[in-house]
């Protein structure tokens, strides 16, 4: 039975923010340039002079690091001062805003959002906010350790333009030399461990120090990594610095950084074409819309204060759509989906042209048709033509959205074509490579083509990604991959089973000249035949019996299975249930979960193994498994075929008042056996434990951060169990629950209160994972 798709979790980082105090909201301002929207009150000049070096800024750094030709606008709020951006800040341990924060950058999956004050327009912070997102979206920020991820940063921040023609990156940061020269370095372990976490909460130098050791190794790795070094167009890859870090003796790396700026890696980039702001003109912000903006700024970074200004806007001018789209997204953020249903209609009313609330609006008609272990259901067809009209509109307000194409490719893949759901998810990809949500669809797409090899060459690297998230998806696509390599590959055999019955001429009986005994035997006959050619049958050098599977065990690396026959008792073993093929030949609704400990003593089957011989603690290799009816009798290809071909002429019109009981029957039967499937499909992609570590079902209660390391307090029945991880490393996080889709990871968020498969480290209490489950999930 084909497993329906589940719609991965979306992970959000949380960020830091205080209550806001007196924003101004008068005298804003747009500029819109082909990649941003500058919004702000500051002067205009600022806002021009901000929008015509970010946009040089990012054609430059596009040619170094192969940026996507075009993704979501990223929106750059520019205050008019360094008071009123202040509200809006990061806080540091003492509660207190940051005031080192001179830029704030808050990621997110539709669109990013950059902050900062006209009177201290700092550029170059603005610059290294950006390659912080461009990273993301081309390698994955789990991909690029954090020092790595500051380095590139600092090292583009140094974005230079000697004409209106060219750009350098790489020249020397004499601030950066002279914090290298006047403190003590960071132990290189400390440094390679530090968080993002640390770093922001950090009271002491340890944070300046940090940017400045990691922008001079980065400057050194620029100039010495391959292929960066040599390659002619000197393509940047996270990957090649790290391999040169890699091959570097550690205990002079003080060393190296003594040189640091003196032989900068400077890099020319050559511009092409007109001003980017040139033509562009100014257009004033209504109030209403700005404090939508402002809404829209806070809710991204988890402050309360968002909803005050989203209904403010509303309040001013109801007919506004923006306050409703993102009211949506923070009712969907709080699990009240039918209040974002509602919110999100009202945008759609207001604005069709608004992308993101066709987005999620689209995002809720899906979650409708989630299962509680979030698998999407077969959709109706007027609720998929639903979905899709709803998502073109929404691609074709904004093509460079990543994520709407991937849902578009979800839906189809699910339901409809799959060159469609390919295209679309080829496209995501090329919008953000860096996501591994991506090729796993592609890969599961190709998969359901039988585009066999194709699915392997991506799901195999991503098997081996060091990212458990996605290693277990990734292994099994391939395990699907090579059951359907061995189905085809016993194609051959089974169509040559198919032909040795030949052309069987048929004999017509007439239905008044039989007795009803006769009439049973000759339909029984029929059926036998059909499961005989159905199963799978012993090549010249094995042999079959056909019997229960009593019970299978596992010891040491085999995997024994007990037999029983009328007749003989075996034992037969393999190395791993993949390596054996099985079949299900019983009418009706029929799954079959085969693992450790299972028994089957009333399920006949036809087992098929290579004898051994020799000194062996099993008589044979199973190689085939293929369950049958109660009755099923075995014959023999020449029994096959000298089989009579009877057909029955003039039987009576059958009684059809049981049909719908029966079909009633049957759906249950398969909703129980699709229970079943999803149980053991979550089983097989749920973390497996290591040596040391015990997992249970709770539900996440308080997450709390101190002193470098999460605190996540578990309910688990009565009582309640605390573990802990460091934020260095963080604890995976997984949901195969439809209610627990939006998880936000960070020390201002919370993790949902809901069933979870919580793994840990047994003698520390060190937490491993958290993956959320359905409520009816249970560990076996």
């Amino acid at each position: 039975m084909p497993k329906s798709l589940a719609i991965l979790a979306l992970l959000i980082s949380a960020t830091f923010a205080i209550p806001v105090r007196g924003a101004t909201v008068e005298g804003w301002t747009r500029i819109e340039t082909e990649n941003f929207e500058f919004v702000g009150n500051a002067p205009e000049a600022s806002i021009r002079t901000a929008a015509d070096r970010l946009e040089r800024f990012r054609e430059a750094l596009s040619s170094v690091l192969q940026l996507p030709a075009r993704t979501s606008k990223t929106r750059v709020i520019i205050f008019k001062d360094a008071p009123t951006f202040r509200s809006f800040k990061p806080l540091k341990a003492d509660g207190t805003p940051d005031d080192r924060v001179l830029g704030l950058f808050v990621a997110g999956d539709d669109a990013n959002r950059i902050a900062l004050a006209a009177d201290d327009l700092d550029l170059g912070t603005i610059f290294h906010e950006y390659v912080h997102d461009a990273v993301a979206a081309k390698f994955g920020s789990a991909q690029v350790p954090p020092w790595l991820n500051e380095g590139l940063a600092s090292y583009f921040q140094t974005f230079r333009m000697p004409d209106e023609k060219s750009a350098t990156f790489g020249s020397p940061r004499p601030e950066y030399l002279a914090l290298l020269r006047s403190n003590q370095l960071i132990q290189w372990d400390e440094f390679f461990a530090l968080d993002n976490f640390t770093l922001h909460r950090d009271a002491s130098n340890i944070r300046p120090v940090f940017y400045a050791q990691a922008w001079a190794l980065t400057t050194y790795l620029m100039g010495h990594a391959e292929p960066v070094h040599n390659a002619r167009k000197g393509i940047v890859s996270p990957a090649s610095l790290i391999a040169t870090l890699n091959k570097l003796n550690r205990s002079k790396l003080n060393d190296i950084l003594s040189f640091a700026g003196t032989e900068p890696a400077m890099r020319r980039v050559e511009f092409a074409g007109a001003p980017p702001v040139y033509g562009v003109t100014a257009t004033v912000i209504p109030e209403a819309a700005t404090h939508a903006i402002l809404g829209d700024l806070l809710y991204r970074q988890r402050n309360p204060a968002a909803e005050t200004f989203l209904k403010k806007a509303v309040e001013i001018d109801p007919k506004l759509a923006l306050p409703y789209t993102t009211l949506g997204q923070l009712r969907i953020r709080d699990r009240r989906f039918g209040e974002a249903k509602g919110f999100l209609e009202k945008a759609i009313a207001l604005d069709t042209q608004d992308s993101l609330s066709h987005f999620y609006y689209a995002f809720i008609l899906i979650r409708e048709n989630l299962d509680e272990a979030a698998m999407l259901q077969p959709l109706k067809n007027d609720i998929a033509a639903k979905i899709r009209e709803t998502l073109a509109r929404s691609i074709a307000l904004n093509a460079g959205f990543a994520e709407c194409h991937y849902l578009l490719a979800t839906v189809e893949f699910s339901s409809g074509d799959m060159s469609i759901a390919e295209t679309a998810i080829r496209r995501a990809i090329g919008l953000k490579p860096g996501n591994q949500n991506y090729p796993l669809l592609l890969a599961r797409i190709l998969l359901r083509q039988e585009r066999i090899d194709e699915a392997i060459a991506i799901a195999e690297p991503l098997s081996r990604s060091g990212d458990a998230r996605f290693i277990a998806d990734a292994r099994a696509i391939l395990k699907d991959a090579n059951e359907l390599a061995k189905a085809k590959r016993s194609t051959a055999s089974e169509e040559s089973q198919l032909q040795f019955a030949g052309y069987r001429k048929p004999v017509i009986l007439q239905y008044r000249d039989l007795t009803a005994e006769r009439v049973a035997k000759i339909d029984r006959d029929r059926d036998n035949y059909n499961y005989n050619v159905m199963i799978e049958r012993p090549a010249a050098d094995e042999s079959h019996v056909v019997g229960f599977v009593d019970r299978i065990d596992c010891v040491d690396d085999r995997i024994e299975f007990r037999i029983r026959s009328e007749s003989v008792r075996l034992s037969l073993s393999t190395k791993q249930f993949d390596d054996v093929r099985f079949r299900v030949a019983v009418p009706g609704t029929r799954s079959f979960a085969l693992r450790c400990g299972t028994r089957l003593p009333n399920d006949l089957a036809v087992i098929v193994y290579k004898p051994v011989t020799g000194r062996s603690t099993t008589v044979g290799e199973i190689r085939a498994i293929t369950f049958v009816p109660q009755d099923f009798e075995y014959l023999t290809p020449q029994e096959l075929q000298n089989a009579p071909f009877l057909v029955v002429e003039g039987r009576p019109a059958g009684d059809i008042s049981q049909n719908a009981e029966i079909a009633v029957k049957e759906r249950e039967a398969m909703e129980r056996e699709m229970r079943e499937t999803q149980l053991s499909d979550i089983e097989e992609r749920l973390r497996q434990p290591l040596a040391g570590e015990e997992r249970l079902i709770g539900i996440p209660e308080k997450l709390e951060c101190s002193a470098g390391r999460m605190t996540v307090s578990v309910k688990v029945g009565d009582a309640n169990r605390v573990f802990s991880a460091a934020i260095a490393k963080m604890f995976e996080v997984q949901s195969f629950n439809s209610n627990a889709q939006l998880i936000e990871v960070g020390c201002l968020a919370q993790l949902p209160n809901l069933s979870a498969v919580i793994t840990y480290r047994r003698a520390d209490s060190e937490l491993i994972s958290v993956e959320f489950v359905p409520s009816y999930f249970t560990l076996r």
